[in-house]
């Protein structure tokens, strides 16, 4: 990655080279940006970021994003505009190669600009498993019979756009799950709300299906 500018352009700090050496492709490809590989580099930086807050990881991985919508075909290319290019000529600061889907970099576009984020993964160690979402997942809390998080929404019509929480690896049979309103009482009849749910026991896949910024408590059956 680069730290310090390369060249005099404007594209080259925190640039990602994922190739060290030549490939088969004619040319070489040392010192050459690849930034669609360094922004999935960035997503981990993410991660790691909230277990050493004291890093430089969450600064170099909004760096990597802003290069990313640097790196991306301008409005004076109405054909590829808005698409990475596969990879940058440094010196020329020209894009170069087939375009690409910039997913990549819109992935963490609202960590770069402190709006939240459009996707969250959380660990759950106690029980060994991950709960995903199109949000932030906060205030984590868990023990060997259950786990209760707090997943964000997103937008302004929230309520007309319901999204799903997948919770991956979670053992045993059907558990009981409680949706409720942040700052609300618990609801106090587990499944008894109108969220969609599914439980897929042969793959210990949860699908929660709710809407807005929820609470979700998610507990083992005793019986």
């Amino acid at each position: 990655m680069y730290l310090v500018n390369p060249t005099e352009g404007q594209i080259g700090p925190y640039a990602t080279i994922p190739v060290f050496g030549a490939t088969n492709w004619k040319g070489s490809w040392f010192g050459r940006p690849v930034q669609w590989c360094g922004l999935v580099y960035a997503s981990a930086l993410h991660l790691l970021s909230r277990y050493d807050s004291d890093g430089p990881w969450l600064q170099i991985a909004k760096g990597i994003t802003a290069a990313g919508l640097q790196t991306t075909w301008p409005l004076e290319d109405p054909d590829r505009v808005g698409l990475l290019p596969d990879f940058i000529w440094l010196k020329s600061q020209n894009r170069d190669g087939p375009p690409i889907n910039p997913g990549t970099t819109q992935a963490h576009v609202p960590e770069l600009f402190g709006a939240g984020t459009i996707y969250d993964i959380t660990r759950l160690p106690v029980n060994d498993c991950f709960i995903h979402a199109p949000c932030a997942i906060r205030d984590v809390t868990e023990d060997y019979a259950s786990a209760s998080f707090t997943v964000d929404g997103w937008g302004a019509a929230r309520s007309e756009r319901p999204y799903y929480v997948l919770v991956s690896g979670w053992e045993g049979a059907t558990p009981h799950v409680s949706v409720w309103e942040p700052g609300h009482p618990a609801d106090p009849a587990p499944n008894g709300s109108s969220v969609n749910r599914a439980f897929v026991v042969g793959g210990e896949l949860l699908i929660i299906g709710v809407d807005g910024p929820v609470r979700i408590r998610i507990a083992k059956r005793t019986q």
